[in-house]
């Protein structure tokens, strides 16, 4: 017995959110696991929604536009640097899901009844949704066409819609299923020849990927060595300087340390905003400098009142012009008038 028309509508509705929230949740699930074992859920967990949603737009060919900031850009030093970047590459592994994922919805919403009513309902709620997911992803450094977002995906719904429609009991009587019976009266053969075509084809093209795939995972194990010594040559580390605010000493303000790796130049800028605090700054400045200096490399050790980075310049201009690249710095911390080591292998440890 089909349901009513308001609970074919729920009905309806519920499918179409499914779908959407399947089909994010797949790139979703990992990254939440990522975020939760590698960054111990101390990071934006917003950053891994907005990663799976562009996934899944991308997936339903969205284009999604990628510009870095106007820092980031700046310190890159390249032409260019700053000139949007629209994606256009389409995974389209989500766009099947979400036919197969329709078609079953179809099929499920013919049953009911009201087959009209349920895929009208369930197309303006997947569309409603899609833009919904849209809007929440949208960011300054990489933000998808609303209208594709909105659009696209719903098409692709509507396709898996209408299949799963088509193979519902309820619609033989339908021109479509006029036309799947003389399908079917028509003489063994030919319809033997293209089922075997399409069988012959799939297989070719399995056996590609999967030749593919061996290979290049043999090419990647027997040039392992070579890509993690190209991967360290990049020095993809984070672009910019280090700022870590040391102490905030009563009446004396906010006592900040600035490291500027380059190379193997390191230059430590120390940063007090009040007379009170360069001055005591300044009586230990000595020691500083001598601690510095016995730990070799190319070392220097400043005093600023200001509160704005001042090494850009000295990071343009060092390491005979190439651009500046920030070394990982594993552990910033200390009091004010603590003693400061620095590695020669662009590694700066403030001791406590």
């Amino acid at each position: 017995m089909g349901l009513t028309r308001r609970l074919t509508a729920l009905f309806a509705a519920f499918e179409a959110v499914l779908v959407v929230a399947i089909g994010i949740a797949i790139p979703l699930a990992p990254l939440t696991i990522l975020w939760g074992a590698q960054y111990g859920f101390a990071a934006d967990w917003t950053i891994f929604w907005r990663a799976s949603v562009d996934f899944w737009l991308l997936g339903h060919g969205v284009d999604i536009t990628v510009v870095l900031d106007p820092a980031t850009a700046a310190a890159l030093s390249l032409p260019g640097a700053s000139t949007p970047v629209t994606l256009t590459i389409a995974a389209l592994g989500f766009a099947l899901l979400t036919v197969l994922l329709g078609a079953r919805a179809g099929i499920r919403i013919a049953e009911t009844g009201y087959l009209r009513l349920g895929s009208a309902v369930s197309l303006a709620v997947f569309a409603a949704v899609s833009c919904a997911v849209t809007l929440s992803t949208r960011h300054p450094s990489a933000s998808p066409s609303l209208w594709q977002g909105t659009v696209l995906p719903t098409v692709v719904f509507a396709i898996g819609l209408a299949i799963g429609a088509l193979r519902a009991d309820g619609i033989r009587d339908a021109p479509a299923g006029r036309f799947a019976q003389w399908l079917d009266a028509r003489p063994p053969r030919p319809r033997l020849i293209v089922s075997a075509s399409l069988r012959g084809g799939v297989a070719s093209a399995a056996g590609i990927v999967a030749a593919a795939s061996v290979l290049t995972a043999v090419n990647i194990a027997a040039s392992y060595a070579r890509i993690i010594t190209l991967y360290e040559g990049l020095h993809t580390e984070v672009l910019g300087g280090i700022a870590v605010t040391l102490a905030q000493p009563e009446n004396l303000g906010p006592v900040t340390v600035r490291a500027h790796v380059s190379g193997d130049a390191v230059r430590i800028e120390l940063v007090a905003p009040t007379e009170q605090a360069r001055d005591a700054l300044k009586a230990i400045m000595p020691d500083l400098r001598r601690d510095l200096s016995q730990s070799g490399g190319q070392l220097s050790l400043d005093l600023s009142s200001g509160n704005q980075p001042s090494g850009r310049e000295w990071l343009r201009d060092s390491a005979d012009g190439n651009r500046a690249r920030d070394s990982r710095i594993p552990a910033v911390a200390t009091s004010l008038g603590a003693p400061i080591a620095v590695r020669s292998e662009s590694a700066l440890d403030v001791l406590v």
